[in-house]
C-alpha cells in the first residue's frame, strides 16, 4: 500500500510540473484546486494507511508481560530545571527496573522500541489513531534508559531489541497521577508496576 501511495504522490507532482510548464496561470490553479479536492479524498485513505501501519508495529508487544524487579523514588535529575519550564507541574520521578517480555513475534515486525515506550495508568482510554495518550491523560514520561548486558546496565545506544530485554527507566509522573501504571506501546498496553510514595530523602538518580 506505502508503494502505491508514493506512486500516487509522484503523479500529482508531475501533473502539477508540467501544468506550471505549459499551461496558463488558469490552468495552472484549475489543476491545482483538483489536486486539492483529490488530496481531500485521500486523506481518509492515508490516515487508514497510516493507522493500521502503527498498529503493526504495536503488535509485536501484544500479550507481552512485565516482570518488575525494582521500583525506586529518586531525585530529578540535574537537566530538570529547563524541563520544568515546559511542564509547570510539580513530577515525582522514579528508578524502575523491569523486563519486558514479548510473545513469539510472527508479524512483520519482530523488533519494539524503547522510545515508543509510555507508562500511563491502568485505566487509560484507548489511544487516538497515532497510538498516543488521548489529550488530559497523563503518561509517565520516559527520561532515560538503560538496557542490561555482560553483568551490567548500559546506555540503549540502539533503542531496537528483539524478544526480552531488562531495562532500567528513569520516569516522571505527575505527583497526583494515579500510582498503578502500565506500559504502552502504540495501541498495545501491557503489564503493571506499582509506583511508592516518593521517600523523603530519595536515592540518587541515576546519570
Amino acid at each position: 500500500m506505502i508503494q502505491i501511495l508514493i506512486v500516487f504522490v509522484l503523479v500529482l507532482a508531475a501533473g502539477l510540473a508540467v501544468a506550471v510548464a505549459y499551461l496558463p496561470w488558469w490552468g495552472t490553479a484549475f489543476v491545482l484546486a483538483g489536486l486539492l479536492v483529490v488530496g481531500q479524498l485521500m486523506s481518509g485513505y492515508i490516515r487508514a494507511l497510516v493507522l493500521t501501519v502503527l498498529k503493526r508495529k504495536g503488535e509485536v508487544l501484544s500479550g507481552a508481560t512485565v516482570q518488575v524487579h525494582r521500583v525506586e523514588p529518586v531525585d530529578p535529575p540535574r537537566d530538570q530545571d529547563e524541563s520544568a519550564e515546559e511542564d509547570p507541574e510539580p513530577r515525582d520521578f522514579f528508578d524502575i527496573d523491569v523486563t519486558i517480555l514479548p510473545l513469539a513475534a510472527s508479524g512483520r515486525y519482530r523488533c519494539w522500541e524503547t522510545g515508543e515506550l509510555r507508562l500511563v495508568p491502568l485505566d487509560a482510554p484507548t489511544p487516538g489513531w497515532r497510538g498516543r495518550v488521548s489529550p488530559g491523560v497523563d503518561d509517565g514520561r520516559i527520561h532515560n534508559v538503560l538496557v542490561y548486558g555482560h553483568g551490567s546496565f548500559q546506555p540503549d545506544d540502539h533503542g531496537r531489541h528483539e524478544g526480552p530485554r531488562r531495562l532500567r527507566l528513569l520516569v516522571a509522573v505527575h505527583r497526583d497521577s494515579p500510582r498503578r501504571l502500565g506500559f504502552r506501546y502504540y495501541f498495545q498496553t501491557f503489564g503493571h508496576v506499582l509506583l511508592p510514595e516518593p521517600a523523603r530523602a530519595p536515592a540518587t538518580a541515576m546519570a
